[in-house]
């Protein structure tokens, strides 16, 4: 019996302590919501400016140094501490720098016909759009599962490129 009391007591010494550390180390902070790690990396890069580009000609994202993406980075910097420099383009012209981007992407044109409401739309064509969904329940998942691999994918590798820097 005292054996085993020999061998269990460190185990379960060894679990808690793991989920002490883990738990420290991937708390979030409340009023930033990072964990201890991406803090230190915050503080270690905070001098650093990173080159942002952002779209400039389509509203509601960003036009005109305003809209979603402007506040998105301008809180970000405000919060969090790190400087960007931010670089305007347009929708339609192709990187010129290393930097890091924001980018509209284009929806998947048969999802987003079969999906997306417009404020152009009637009632019928909504009615339309209802029925389609409804018809074609299993085809929409499948688009979608495939859009959001895809996407997810894309996400997870530029995560990976930036976690690098």
């Amino acid at each position: 019996m005292k054996k085993k009391l020999l061998v269990i007591i460190p185990i379960i010494i060894a679990v808690v302590t793991f989920f002490y550390v883990y738990r420290y180390y991937n708390k979030e902070d409340k009023t930033t919501t990072l964990t201890v790690s991406e803090k230190r990396w915050v503080e270690n890069n905070k001098d650093l400016e990173y080159d942002f580009e952002i779209v400039n000609d389509y509203p509601l994202y960003g036009l005109n140094g305003e809209g979603v993406i402007f506040d998105f980075i301008n809180d970000f910097e405000d919060k969090i501490g790190i400087t960007f420099n931010k670089i305007s383009y347009l929708k339609t012209t192709n990187p010129n720098t290393n930097s890091y981007r924001i980018r509209i992407l284009d929806n998947d044109e048969k999802l987003k016909k079969m999906l997306v409401l417009d404020s152009d739309d009637d009632v019928n064509e909504i009615c339309e759009k209802i029925d389609n969904v409804l018809e074609n329940k299993k085809e929409i998942e499948k688009l979608y599962s495939i859009w959001r691999k895809k996407y997810s994918d894309n996400s997870k590798k530029l995560i990976e490129k930036f976690v690098k820097l």
